[in-house]
């Protein structure tokens, strides 16, 4: 399903040269989790984190599950700026949020990094190249630590930090136009994850 939509808005703001930012969001440390916990735990935390998702982003937004622990949002008609506030909302929403089995996790928070690439402002031809931006920016934040983020660059284009003492959260983005009943949104993931 993901793919269907990936490709499709990213024709679409191709071909209107309207703004669209992909965020590719690991948790961080989830097999030690995992391992320590056991899988149900996993599971609930997996959930848990996509309800913190859907809370944080517009019911017109596409969140889906990427594999494993790894998870995408896909956020049509917004600026680079706007993402990168909403990437810095939901990082920070995880961190703060109480998760179960929290007595076991020691000093040990549950925390996302996340990567951040906007179309158009990253150069690239195909939406895969567009996904290895986000995830450029995934893995250079990871490099930088925990609870990290970055923005993918693209076609030579620097990537900057996010989160942990990178860029603060700035407020409540500026959102542009939405389209209604597109994509997965807020309830399609709750109901595919049996969320109340």
């Amino acid at each position: 399903f993901f793919r269907a939509q990936l490709s499709e808005e990213f024709s679409r703001s191709q071909r209107y040269g309207r703004p669209l930012t992909l965020l590719l969001i690991d948790v961080d440390n989830f097999k030690a989790y995992n391992d320590r916990n056991g899988h149900p735990a996993g599971d609930i935390v997996l959930k848990e984190v996509s309800r913190i998702f859907i809370r944080n982003v517009r019911g017109t937004d596409i969140v889906a599950r990427y594999g494993g622990e790894e998870f995408v949002v896909l956020l049509p008609e917004t600026p680079l700026d706007a993402g990168v506030s909403v990437a810095e909302k939901i990082r920070r929403a995880v961190e703060e949020h109480y998760f179960t089995f929290v007595s076991t996790q020691g000093s040990q928070k549950i925390t996302v990094a996340i990567g951040v690439a906007s179309y158009p402002e990253v150069q690239v031809s195909s939406e895969q190249d567009w996904v290895e931006a986000a995830d450029k920016g995934l893995y250079e934040g990871k490099q930088q630590g925990r609870k990290r983020g970055g923005v993918g660059g693209g076609a030579g284009r620097p990537w900057r930090g996010l989160g942990g003492g990178g860029l603060g959260w700035r407020g409540l983005p500026r959102w542009l136009g939405g389209r209604s009943g597109r994509g997965l949104g807020r309830r399609g993931l709750a109901e595919r994850w049996r969320c109340p």
